[in-house]
């Protein structure tokens, strides 16, 4: 009798486990979930804001190629300061790095949820890091050289109202020089920041889709909304 009563209270202590642990599990989920349509937001602001970026990298490239900037100087001088603008994907961790300190990832049975937040976190999350840092690099470089043809005190007058928020320039400040050869090397670095901020567009567009489908598998393996 007294075995048999171990064994049930042995029973009942893992029936009791196992309740808390499916508690913990969809509380882990709906969390996941909701940083997951965090990171769906970002992205479309995102998308958003490299998407007007091209539009001025294009416009800046087409004025100061074709020589007929000196009639466009207040659009020319707010395009090319705002162009090196890079924001940048952050994601929502709280729920992943709970789950990973915690050791709490074994809690998730589904394995095709459990495998869709490796893909995610172990290989979508970091490459869009690795792309952030190539286009802040992409941005450094074409300040560099932008410094030779832009004024920059005019380039500080343009962020010197609230932060974040870009002033077009009233007085047609002139350029430092029209010499072709330094026009073309801002041109050069305009040219390879636009090839950089299109390839990081598609990289998210597909961070977007590999978001948009985990979502989806974690509603449909937790019958969740």
């Amino acid at each position: 009798m007294l075995f048999l009563a171990v064994f049930c209270g042995f029973l009942a202590e893992n029936w009791r486990e196992k309740i808390v642990e499916h508690r913990h599990e969809k509380e882990f989920i709906e969390s996941e979930l909701s940083d997951l349509q965090l990171d769906t937001a970002r992205l479309n602001y995102l998308l958003r804001r490299w998407d007007v970026t091209v539009i001025r990298i294009d416009s800046l490239i087409e004025l100061l190629h074709s020589g007929s900037y000196s009639s466009h100087l207040n659009d020319v001088y707010f395009m090319a300061r705002v162009v090196s603008f890079t924001p940048r994907f952050n994601y929502a961790a709280r729920t992943i790095q709970q789950l990973k300190n915690s050791g709490s990832l074994r809690l998730i049975r589904s394995k095709e949820a459990s495998d869709s937040l490796v893909v995610y976190y172990d290989i979508i999350v970091p490459f869009m890091q690795s792309q952030d840092q190539i286009i802040l690099n992409a941005a450094a470089e074409y300040r560099n050289v932008a410094t030779e043809l832009f004024d920059p005190y005019v380039f500080y007058q343009i962020l010197k109202g609230n932060l974040g928020t870009a002033v077009r320039p009233i007085n047609s400040p002139n350029l430092l020089t029209t010499d072709i050869t330094k026009i073309n090397v801002v041109l050069s670095k305009l040219m390879y920041l636009r090839s950089i901020v299109v390839n990081t567009m598609d990289i998210y567009r597909q961070a977007k889709r590999s978001a948009d489908n985990l979502l989806e598998i974690l509603k449909k393996e937790y019958h969740l909304q």
